[in-house]
């Protein structure tokens, strides 16, 4: 009678301790999503505020508006200015998607950039959990940190781009629309997205090289259409043909130019001079690291080496690799742009989105020891640096954000060649999913019989 009683004490302990943790486990999450809507919150209050009713106008989107308006004007939109003096920088075609907002109040159109940032995040966040998954294989559990977890990784970058209005946000959204559909073999959708991209902010052209290597030629011929329709057909409707060019001709000459000399001159005001700059702190491209730490002369050269260098280990490392975890290697690429772009300010890290999505589905599950520390290890290094980053200034000009990134791309070169290694190790993480679910389905057998007998003792 007392076994009986004893092991059915313990079963029943076992049981209420297990619904605790669950009811624990809900609690933590519901409180996360609580947060993370408070953060969405008060990032838009605090954008609207610039934007809209700040005497300074220290916006970004208020520049774009401005180049929405002179396109409505038949002015030159290089020639514009928001009030603090900041000048449009982006191609001609981007004017053009600015003219509804333009048209629109500050407070109106603020919220709705607002809003359309908002959903484009949290899209580029689900085609990036949905590649990895369908990559690495099913995640075998509630994928609810999978989603957080790299999210949390790039909070910082993505909540500085929303608040200064950039248009970083919907380059990181097309980003991740060209590697979903390439992933998915609709290599004319994948090219188009990845061209408009390229629209915005011209570096996400250099993963046509990576494209180049999977020999993927519909979808760079989709991008190269793309790019000839929707950079000179298309604005030449709105512009008129000579006048696109010309703008052409200035964007280069004001922006493209400058942004890959080794100190850019002064442009069109010390704003222009700070954003191109190495100079300036924010900007954590290897070029401008290396030229405020000394090398002035060397910065452009080192910099084309060293990516060089890069991209000849990156082909190497695809070659001994099977076509499965191809994946890693593309998010080696991404990462390699932030790297040896000329300009790469903070916001634009919101771009390892993907790549922390890799590394949190290895440290969340139960794969390879080695890597699964090394994820987790990569994941909260990354995170103190970039908190340290905007807390130090002194870190911003030895370009940690920058050195981190490097290691960043090392790390994931890493997992590529161990997953090449050790095939077994970075399967989808379905086969440890089944057999623990086998595990516990064999204990709770195990436990039931042990109930049985003990009833049948007490009996």
């Amino acid at each position: 009678m007392r076994l009986g009683e004893k092991l059915g004490k313990a079963i029943d302990m076992s049981r209420s301790l297990a619904h605790g943790r669950d009811i624990f486990d809900t609690k933590i999450k519901w409180a996360v999503v609580g947060l993370a809507l408070l953060t969405v919150v008060v990032l838009g209050v605090l954008m609207v505020h610039r934007a809209a009713f700040s005497t300074e106008l220290n916006s970004d989107f208020i520049t774009y508006r401005a180049a929405g308006w002179a396109v409505l004007t038949g002015s030159d939109i290089y020639k514009v200015q928001n009030p603090r003096g900041w000048p449009y920088v982006y191609p001609p075609p981007f004017a053009i998607l600015m003219t509804p907002f333009a048209e629109m109040s500050a407070f109106t159109a603020s919220v709705i950039w607002y809003l359309l940032s908002v959903i484009l995040v949290v899209s580029s966040v689900q085609m990036s959990v949905t590649m990895v998954r369908s990559a690495l294989g099913r995640f075998g559990r509630n994928p609810f940190w999978l989603y957080a977890l790299p999210f949390a990784m790039v909070l910082l970058w993505v909540g500085q781009g929303a608040v200064e209005g950039q248009a970083t946000i919907l380059t990181l959204w097309l980003l991740m629309l060209a590697l979903y559909r390439s992933q998915r073999g609709r290599d004319i959708a994948g090219g188009a997205a990845l061209a408009c991209a390229a629209l915005l902010k011209v570096f996400p052209l250099a993963l046509l090289a990576y494209f180049l290597r999977e020999k993927r030629w519909r979808l760079i011929m989709a991008a190269i259409t793309a790019l000839i329709v929707g950079g000179i057909a298309l604005p030449a409707l709105v512009y008129g043909w000579q006048r696109n060019l010309t703008y052409w001709q200035e964007w280069i000459a004001v922006v493209a130019q400058p942004s890959l000399e080794d100190r850019a001159p002064r442009l069109q005001s010390d704003v222009t001079d700070r954003v191109f700059s190495p100079d300036n702190p924010r900007n954590q491209a290897l070029q401008a690291v290396l030229w405020r730490l000394g090398a002035e002369t060397q910065a452009r050269s080192l910099t084309a080496t060293v990516g060089l260098m890069m991209v000849l280990a990156m082909l190497v490392s695809s070659r001994r690799m099977q076509s499965q975890p191809d994946l890693i290697n593309a998010t080696a690429w991404l990462v390699w742009l932030l790297v040896i772009a000329p300009v790469s300010h903070f916001h634009y890290h919101m771009l390892v989105l993907w790549p922390m999505t890799v590394l949190a589905f290895l440290a969340l599950v139960n794969t390879d020891s080695l890597l699964r520390t090394l994820a987790r290890v990569t994941l909260v290094v990354y995170l103190l640096a970039s908190i340290c980053t905007l807390a130090l200034p002194h870190l911003q000009y030895v370009g940690l954000l920058c050195w981190t990134t490097t290691a960043l791309w090392v790390v994931l070169l890493f997992v590529a060649a161990r997953y090449k290694t050790d095939p077994e190790v970075l399967t989808t993480g379905h086969r440890e999913t089944v057999e623990s679910q086998g595990r516990r389905h064999v204990t709770a057998g195990i436990v039931e019989s042990i109930k049985g007998i003990g009833v049948s003792l007490g009996g």
